[in-house]
């Protein structure tokens, strides 16, 4: 049955020609964009209090929140889909439940202060375990590892854990370091709505395929590929040749506050 919504997914992708995504967004100047223009709109936004800045481990309110250090200005930018000068006190939040054998379904949130307003978004990992599929820990020559596929209307975030700090309790009081890679969806003024959210188009049905099963055209984006098929134990890191890019790097998160 999932896979007759991955043919709906392509049929959405590539043949529906309305309901497309604005990407008018490249080049725009932050103050005066719309939300349907890219990430890290004003209108999503909260203006700082005078003085109000640095980082706050309560900024969210579930989840564990971390410090994040982006790679560069260029992948920032690409990220957001439009130039951006500098980013001040991001983080990352990672709110997730295991649903079932180890399999992890929730959240990830990224904020940022950008010329003093400050902008969070928010990423799915969709609701089912089968969604969540590749969401687990497991064990790698670096150690325990961690995945998660996470995706909003602009594409998808892969976190990767590397790292884990045991403080002596196990996972209630361990801290975990780690990278978001991310790919964002090819779309353009002719791309159909997304495989997912619930598009409908008569005759076919509602999508409800997340980015991470397509296997073909402008919302595909997958990676950890063995042959066609997503291994997400295969590899640590996203493949650039799978068209996914470093965002950045997180640092102790609380291992029990995120992962529920």
């Amino acid at each position: 049955m999932k896979k007759a919504w991955i043919l709906i997914g392509l049929i959405f992708a590539l043949t529906y020609n309305g309901c497309s995504q604005n990407e008018s967004n490249i080049g725009a100047d932050p103050t005066t964009s719309s939300e349907d223009d890219g990430r890290g709109v004003v209108t999503s936004g909260i203006p700082l209090p005078p003085g109000g800045s640095g980082f706050n481990a309560n900024e969210f309110p579930s989840g564990a929140t971390a410090s994040f250090t982006v790679d560069s200005n260029f992948a920032i930018s690409q990220f957001l889909k439009r130039p951006v000068n500098e980013v001040e006190d991001m983080v990352v939040n990672i709110d997730v439940t295991d649903v079932g054998g180890g399999i992890y379904c929730g959240v990830l949130r990224i904020a940022y202060t950008e010329n003093n307003i400050r902008i969070a978004d928010e990423f799915t990992s969709g609701d089912s375990a089968f969604d969540c599929q590749h969401n687990r820990f497991f064990f790698d020559s670096v150690g325990e590892v961690w995945h998660g596929f996470f995706r909003d209307s602009f594409g998808t975030v892969v976190v990767v854990v590397d790292e884990v700090t045991d403080l002596g309790d196990g996972a209630s009081t361990g801290l975990v370091s780690g990278e978001l890679y991310f790919k964002n969806f090819d779309i353009g003024p002719l791309t159909g709505p997304p495989p997912f959210g619930g598009s409908c188009i008569a005759g076919f049905g509602c999508a409800d395929t997340e980015p991470w099963f397509v296997t073909l055209g402008p919302y595909e984006t997958r990676t950890f590929l063995v042959g066609d098929e997503i291994d997400t134990t295969s590899a640590v890191y996203p493949s650039a040749a799978d068209g996914f890019a470093l965002l950045g790097a997180f640092s102790s998160l609380n291992r029990g506050d995120a992962f529920n």
